[in-house]
């Protein structure tokens, strides 16, 4: 693999296409492993949003998928992309039934409300294409930093007019990697058959979400995999200064807003 090269991509463009990454071998067995982890999860789990279903944080639940996602192949990639030392924060199997909606455009983190950009490693567990709904990106769109987004019932919808859209078509074992900051979106399943995507997002061990719980899974060090869970990592108790000035702000924020409406109902 020409790492120079997709490093290269992903800095300029905020994503790079590994085509042909995993086998179809190695992807039906992914399949099954995810689907029987959904399945038992069916109940507590499941987001349904106009024929889309999620089911998240499946490497909590599955020995296969812990494997797989600190796979020493994905290692390397994000050693070269991002950075050595990693820790996934989360991950979903996205199912856009035959109609299933439009999906709008927006960055990653404008759902998570992370500072920090992460790494999404999307693989194609069935064919993705214009048909089915699948992925559109606007190249380029990271560099812009965090955008500003409104609320449309559940998604989070980019302000930011897109130009220059570009479609992604892959094939079963097709890996995308892109930046949280990439504008991106899905659009309508027209097919007659379900589009299955997994979704991994990587973040640096030295950068922190407060939302996510112990034990946190470690999946890379210093470039070679480590795939264990562990109490904490070097971001969880060492906020960057980012972090902290963002925590002042929102307190601050929070505490004028208090202090108005105490003054509605005392002044």
């Amino acid at each position: 693999m020409d790492y120079h090269k997709h490093a290269a991509e992903f800095s300029e463009r905020g994503f790079t296409i590994l085509p042909g990454f995993y086998t179809e071998a190695e992807m039906a067995e992914l399949k099954t492993q995810l689907l029987d982890a959904a399945e038992r999860r069916k109940s507590e789990c499941v987001l349904d949003k106009g024929g889309m279903l999620f089911f998240e944080n499946m490497y909590r639940y599955s020995d296969h998928v812990r494997s797989f996602i600190s796979d020493q192949r994905i290692v390397d990639v994000l050693n070269h992309l991002f950075v050595p030392d990693t820790w996934c924060r989360w991950d979903q199997v996205v199912f856009k039934h035959p109609g299933g909606a439009a999906f709008p455009w927006h960055q990653d983190n404008s759902y998570n409300e992370l500072l920090d950009t992460h790494l999404q490693f999307w693989v194609g567990l069935t064919e993705m294409n214009e048909e089915n709904g699948g992925l559109w990106v606007a190249p380029g769109s990271h560099k812009l930093g965090h955008l500003p987004h409104h609320r449309e019932g559940t998604h989070a919808v980019c302000d930011h007019e897109v130009k220059d859209a570009q479609f992604v078509p892959t094939k079963v074992g097709d890996v995308i990697c892109f930046s949280s900051l990439m504008l991106h979106h899905t659009k309508e399943n027209r097919s007659d058959k379900d589009r299955i995507a997994y979704v991994v997002e990587y973040m640096s061990l030295q950068h922190y979400d407060h939302y996510v719980e112990p034990p946190f899974f470690i999946t890379s060090r210093n470039g070679q995999r480590v795939g264990r869970f562990e109490d904490s990592y070097p971001g969880r108790s060492r906020l960057s200064a980012s972090r902290m000035r963002h925590s002042a702000h929102e307190y601050r924020k929070r505490a004028g807003s208090l202090a108005k409406r105490v003054a509605r109902v005392f002044g």
